[in-house]
C-alpha cells in the first residue's frame, strides 16, 4: 500500500502522462520550435549580422577600387585623346594653308583672341568629335603667341599668352600636366613642318583639368558613382563628377569621416610636375542604410524561410497524424474483422501514443500478418526513393548555380588581375622612361630597366635577367657578322657572364631571336640553347628581340621556372619593353655621336672669323672662341670668369647685362641686334648681335650664347648708300631752284588730296599762277637775277599759305597752289589776293628795285571737276582769262571759259 505522499506522487505522474497522451503531436512541435526560435533566434541573428556586414563592406571596397581602376584607365585614354588629336589637326590642309598666308606678321603685335572657331582650327574632323580642348594656342617657333582661339568666354592664363620655354619643351609631342594660375592643366602641343617661308609653327590644346573635364573623360555615369581627382602631399580634390558633396579643394583626410574611400591610384606623365589620384568614394550614410536594408531584408528572408520550415513541418506533422489515424483505424478494423476482437479508446489527444497502445495490445497478430507489412514497408521505400529522387535533382540544381557562380567570380578576378598587371606594366614602362631623361650611361639604363622587370608580381620570371646591345661595328650587310653584347644583367655568375659577353647573330636562343627578328620561348633548355652553364639550373626562356625599325639593335633574355606555360600577356609587356627601350637605346647612340662631334664643334668655332662666347648665369664668360679675345684685345684664357664690365664701358657693358638677362628670363632669343661698341682702349666698332639661350643637359636654361660680327665697314656703306638715296629721293620730287615740289610731288599730293575730299565731303581749290613781265628780268638783269627772283616769289608764295597747303613750281615762271580743306569760296579769293598783292611789291636784284606782277587761275572741287586732269586744266584757262583781262588779278573758271 502507498503511503499519502507515494499516492500523491502517483496521480502526478499518471495526470502527467494523461496530459501527454491527450495533447496532440502537432502541438508539441509548434511549443519546441518555438522554444528553439525563441533561444537561438537572436544569437543566429547577431552573428549572421556580423558576418554579412564583413562581406558586404569587403565587396564594396572593391567595387570602389575596380570603379577607381577602372575610371583611371578611362581618363587616361581621354587624355592620350589630345595627343592623337593634335596631329591630326597640324596635317589638314586648312591648317597648312593659313600657316603659308601668315608670312609677314609682325611679332610685336599682340596675340590674335577668337572667340569663334579661326580659320586655322578644324571645323569638322574625327578628332573634333572627341576632344574639346579650351584654348587651342598658335605659337611661331620663337617661343611667340600669335592666335588664341578660347571655346567660351573667360579669362586666358597669363602662361598660355607668354609660355614659357620648359611648358614649350614639356609639351611637344606628349602630354604635359601642369599648374596654371593655380589651377591643372593639360597641355599638349605638336611643331609643324617648315612651311613656304621656312618658318615653322606650334599647335597648342590647353584644358583644364576641372569637373568638365572629368565627366567629358568619364561619359555619362550613373550618379551614384562619385569619383575624383586628387593631388598633393596632403591631398586635395581638384575636380569631381559629384561636386555638390565632393566641393573642389576639399581636403581627403576631412573627408575620411564622411565617406569610405577606397581604391586610390597613382599616376603621372613622364616629365610632367603634377602627380594625380583617381579616388572612389560613397557616403558613409548611404553605407549604413544599404547595410541596414540588406540586413532586413536578410532578416526577412530568415523570416519568410522560417516561416516556410514552420508550414513544412505543420504539414508533415499533419500528415504523420492524418496516416497515423488511418493506421490506427485499419489496425482496428484489422483487429475487429480479421481476429474478431473489437478495440475501443478515446481517439482524441497524441494519436502516436494511441497507435502504441494499440500495437502493444496486437503485437501478436502484426506478426502473423507479415506479408501486409512488408506490403506496406514496400510502398514506403517507394516513397523514399521518390524523395531521393527529388532530393537529388535538387542537388544538382544547386550544383549547377554554384558553378555558374563560381565561374562568375573567377571571370571577375581575372579581369581584376589583367587590370592590376595593365597598371604594373605603365608603371615599369613610364619608369624607364622617366630614367633615360636623367643624365646617365646606357648600362646604368638598362641595369634599372631589369630591376623595373622584377617588380612586376603578376609575372612569375626568375631572378637571372639580361639585355644584350648589337654591336655597332658589325657588317649590317652580312648579318653573320654580328654581335651581342651584354650590357647588363642579373643573376648571373662570372662563368655565365663570361661565356655570354659576346653572342654571334644566330648562335644560342639570344642570337636566334636577334637573327630572326621574332620572339624565341622555350619552357627549359636543350641543344638550340648554348653556351649551357654548368650553375645555370634547366630553365626555360623568353628571348625578346629590340627592334628599330627592320633593325635588331638588341635582345632581351629573360629565364624562366623549368616547364613555364607560354603566357601572351608576358610577351606582350615585353614587346612594349622591348619596342620602349629601341628608342631610348637609339637616342643614347645618337647623343654619343653628338658628344663625339663636340671637339669637332671647337675647332669649328675657334676658325670662325666672327666672335662666339658663352656665358652663364652671372653673365661671366665661360667659353670664347679666338676671334673674341682678339677683338677683345686679350686671350682665350684671360677672359674667362670675367665679364663685360671689363672690357666695355660702363653704360655699353649695362646695356649687355640687360639683354643678356632678357633672354634667360624669356628664353626668346635676341637677332641681328646693331649696336656700336666702344672698347676701352678707344677702338669703336659696329658691330651685329645674335644672342640665344643656352640649355643645359636637363633642358633648363644656364645662360646665354652670343655671336657678334664686326659690320663697321658694311655699317659705313650702308650710311652714303642712305645719304645719297635721301637726296636722289628729294631731287627726284623737290625743285631744283626754288626747293619747292615740282610736278611729280604736286600730283601725288592732289590726287591724294582728291581721294579724301571725296571720302568726307570737303571742298579743296587749285590755283595756276606765272609772273607777269618775268622775260624782261631776264633780258635786262641775266638769268642769274632770274634765278633769285625765283627763289624771293617761292618764299612770298609760302608765306600766303598754310603749312597743310601745297605751293609747287610748274617750270620757268609758272606756279601752282593747292588750298585744302577749305570752307568757302571767301577763304581762297583771301588767299589769291593776298599773293596779288605781295607779288606786287618790289624785288631787289642785283642792287636794283624791280617790280612784277602775277597772274592768278582759280578751280575748285567739287564745282568745277572730279579729276585731276580736269581741274588743273581748268585753272590753266581761267588763268588766261585772267591775263587777257588785264593781268595782275585772278579768275575763278566758270562754265563756258575755253
Amino acid at each position: 500500500m502507498y503511503n499519502t505522499e507515494e499516492k500523491q506522487e502517483v496521480i502526478r505522474k499518471r495526470a502527467g502522462a494523461s496530459f501527454l497522451r491527450l495533447t496532440p503531436l502537432t502541438v508539441k512541435v509548434l511549443i519546441m520550435v518555438g522554444l528553439v526560435v525563441t533561444l537561438i533566434w537572436p544569437l543566429l541573428d547577431y552573428y549572421q549580422s556580423k558576418r554579412l556586414k564583413e562581406v558586404f563592406l569587403s565587396q564594396l571596397s572593391k567595387k570602389l577600387k575596380y570603379q577607381a581602376h577602372h575610371g583611371r584607365i578611362e581618363l587616361d585614354s581621354y587624355i592620350k585623346r589630345y595627343h592623337q588629336a593634335v596631329k591630326v589637326f597640324t596635317v589638314l590642309e586648312s591648317f597648312i594653308a593659313y600657316l603659308n598666308s601668315m608670312e609677314g606678321r609682325e611679332e610685336e603685335e599682340p596675340p590674335l583672341i577668337y572667340d569663334q572657331p579661326p580659320p586655322w582650327y578644324p571645323r569638322r574632323t574625327i578628332a573634333r568629335s572627341f576632344v574639346l580642348p579650351r584654348f587651342a594656342i598658335l605659337i611661331n617657333d620663337r617661343g611667340k603667341v600669335l592666335e588664341i582661339y578660347r571655346t567660351r568666354q573667360e579669362e586666358i592664363p597669363d602662361s598660355l599668352i607668354n609660355p614659357d620655354a620648359i611648358i614649350l619643351q614639356l609639351s611637344i609631342d606628349q602630354n604635359y600636366m601642369t599648374t596654371l594660375n593655380g589651377q591643372p592643366f593639360l597641355l599638349t602641343s605638336k611643331r609643324t613642318a617648315a612651311t613656304k617661308s621656312g618658318e615653322s609653327y606650334v599647335l597648342m590644346l590647353a584644358s583644364p583639368l576641372d569637373q568638365e573635364f572629368l565627366v567629358r573623360a568619364l561619359g555619362h555615369h550613373d550618379q551614384e558613382q562619385r569619383v575624383a581627382l586628387i593631388t598633393g602631399e596632403n591631398p586635395y580634390i581638384l575636380a569631381s563628377n559629384n561636386p555638390d558633396k565632393l566641393t573642389k579643394g576639399a581636403l581627403l583626410n576631412d573627408l575620411e569621416d564622411k565617406f569610405l574611400i577606397e581604391g586610390k591610384s597613382f599616376f603621372d606623365y613622364g616629365s610632367s610636375d603634377l602627380m594625380l589620384q583617381f579616388v572612389s568614394f560613397i557616403p558613409l550614410d548611404e553605407v549604413r542604410i544599404m547595410t541596414e536594408e540588406m540586413l532586413s531584408s536578410n532578416r526577412q528572408r530568415s523570416a519568410v524561410v522560417v516561416f516556410v520550415i514552420v508550414v513544412a513541418l505543420l504539414q508533415i506533422m499533419g500528415w504523420i497524424t492524418h496516416r497515423i489515424a488511418i493506421l490506427t483505424k485499419l489496425v482496428m478494423g484489422f483487429s475487429e474483422e480479421i481476429l474478431g476482437k473489437k478495440m475501443e479508446g478515446n481517439l482524441r489527444g497524441d494519436k502516436l501514443f494511441i497507435l502504441e497502445q494499440r500495437f502493444s495490445e496486437l503485437i501478436e497478430d502484426v506478426i502473423s500478418s507479415r506479408k501486409g507489412m512488408e506490403k506496406k514497408a514496400i510502398e514506403l521505400q517507394k516513397a523514399k526513393d521518390e524523395l531521393e529522387d527529388k532530393v537529388t535533382e535538387r542537388t544538382k540544381e544547386l550544383s549547377s548555380t554554384n558553378v555558374q557562380l563560381l565561374t562568375e567570380v573567377r571571370e571577375r578576378k581575372k579581369a581584376e588581375r589583367k587590370i592590376e598587371f595593365n597598371y604594373n606594366v605603365q608603371r615599369v614602362i613610364s619608369s624607364v622612361l622617366r630614367v633615360s631623361l636623367e643624365q646617365t650611361t646606357l648600362k646604368k639604363l638598362l641595369e634599372r630597366t631589369i630591376d623595373f622587370i622584377k617588380s612586376v608580381p603578376e609575372i612569375s620570371f626568375k631572378s637571372n635577367c639580361a639585355i644584350f646591345i648589337t654591336d655597332e661595328g658589325g657588317d649590317r650587310d652580312g648579318e653573320n657578322n654580328r654581335h651581342l653584347i651584354l650590357k647588363a644583367e642579373s643573376g648571373f655568375d662570372s662563368s655565365l657572364i663570361e661565356k655570354c659577353s659576346i653572342v654571334p647573330f644566330g648562335k644560342c636562343l639570344c642570337g636566334k631571336a636577334a637573327l630572326s627578328g621574332e620572339i624565341v620561348f622555350v619552357d627549359r633548355v636543350d641543344h638550340k640553347h648554348e653556351p649551357l652553364s654548368d650553375s645555370a639550373p634547366d630553365h626555360g626562356h623568353y628571348c625578346v628581340p629590340i627592334k628599330s625599325g627592320d633593325n635588331v639593335t638588341g635582345v632581351i633574355a629573360i629565364y624562366l621556372e623549368k616547364g613555364h606555360i607560354r603566357n601572351p600577356m608576358e610577351e606582350d609587356f615585353l614587346q612594349s619593353l622591348a619596342d620602349t627601350l629601341a628608342g631610348i637605346i637609339e637616342r643614347k647612340r645618337i647623343e654619343a655621336e653628338l658628344n663625339a662631334s663636340n671637339e669637332l664643334f671647337q675647332t669649328l668655332i675657334d676658325n670662325i672669323p666672327d666672335s662666339i662666347y658663352f656665358k652663364d648665369m652671372e653673365n661671366r664668360f665661360v667659353k670664347v672662341n679666338r676671334a673674341k679675345a682678339v677683338n677683345s684685345s686679350t686671350t682665350i684664357d684671360d677672359m674667362t670668369g670675367k665679364t663685360d664690365y671689363d672690357y666695355l664701358p660702363d653704360d655699353q657693358a649695362e646695356g649687355a647685362f640687360k639683354d643678356d638677362d632678357l633672354v634667360k628670363e624669356t628664353g626668346q632669343p635676341i637677332i641681328d641686334k646693331v649696336e656700336r661698341i666702344s672698347h676701352k682702349e678707344g677702338i669703336e666698332k659696329w658691330v651685329s648681335v645674335v644672342k640665344i639661350p643656352w640649355y643645359g643637359k636637363n633642358r633648363e636654361i644656364i645662360g646665354t650664347i652670343g655671336i657678334s660680327r664686326d659690320i663697321s665697314k658694311l655699317k659705313a656703306t650702308e650710311d652714303k648708300l642712305r645719304d645719297s638715296e635721301q637726296k636722289l629721293k628729294y631731287l627726284a620730287h623737290h625743285d631744283a631752284l626754288t626747293g619747292l615740289p615740282n610736278r611729280l610731288l604736286f600730283n601725288d599730293r592732289i590726287k591724294q588730296v582728291l581721294s579724301y575730299s571725296r571720302r568726307n565731303n570737303k571742298m579743296f581749290a587749285v590755283m595756276f599762277l606765272d609772273l607777269d613781265h618775268f622775260k624782261d628780268i631776264n633780258d635786262t638783269l641775266g638769268h642769274d637775277a632770274g634765278d633769285d627772283l625765283l627763289k624771293e616769289v617761292a618764299e612770298r608764295l609760302k608765306g600766303c599759305v598754310r603749312g597743310s597747303d601745297t605751293v609747287a613750281r610748274q617750270g620757268g615762271d609758272e606756279f601752282i597752289v593747292l588750298l585744302i580743306d577749305i570752307n568757302g569760296i571767301d577763304v581762297v579769293k583771301l588767299v589769291a589776293g593776298k599773293i596779288v598783292e605781295l607779288l606786287s611789291k618790289s624785288f631787289t636784284l642785283k642792287g636794283e628795285e624791280r617790280f612784277i606782277s602775277t597772274s592768278i587761275g582759280i578751280s575748285v572741287f567739287p564745282d568745277n571737276g572730279d579729276d585731276v586732269e580736269e581741274l588743273v586744266k581748268k585753272a590753266d584757262i581761267a588763268l588766261y582769262d585772267a591775263k587777257s583781262k588785264g593781268r595782275k588779278n585772278y579768275k575763278f573758271y566758270k562754265a563756258g571759259d575755253r
